[in-house]
């Protein structure tokens, strides 16, 4: 699952981010659960995704301003389910709260 998840963080990061958005993304090192994050800042927002080899992840979406936690999902990726749609209302939030 991680791998799909890499693949889908890089299309997300070259063909779906608007400009206004800045977006990492890191690999972790070889191991038992590597991991990987999607890193998002918009003018009002930071986001992180971050995916393990087991297929757990984290989303969660900070208010720039006022540090706080607007968006928070956390989860299990599974087979037969597409990253896409799993991760569709954290992309939601955050291109709707980048707009305020």
């Amino acid at each position: 699952m991680l791998e799909e998840f890499i693949e889908w963080a890089k299309s997300v990061t070259k063909d779906q981010m608007p400009d206004l958005l800045k977006t990492e993304i890191t690999i972790g090192n070889e191991s038992d659960n590597r991991g990987a994050r999607l890193d998002i800042d918009t003018s009002s927002a930071i986001a992180r995704i971050t995916c393990w080899q087991s297929g757990d992840y984290e989303a969660e979406i900070l208010d720039f301003e006022s540090g706080l936690q607007t968006y928070a999902q956390r989860g299990q990726l599974r087979d037969g389910v597409a990253i896409p749609v799993v991760f569709l209302p954290f992309l939601t939030s955050l291109l709707v709260n980048s707009k305020k």
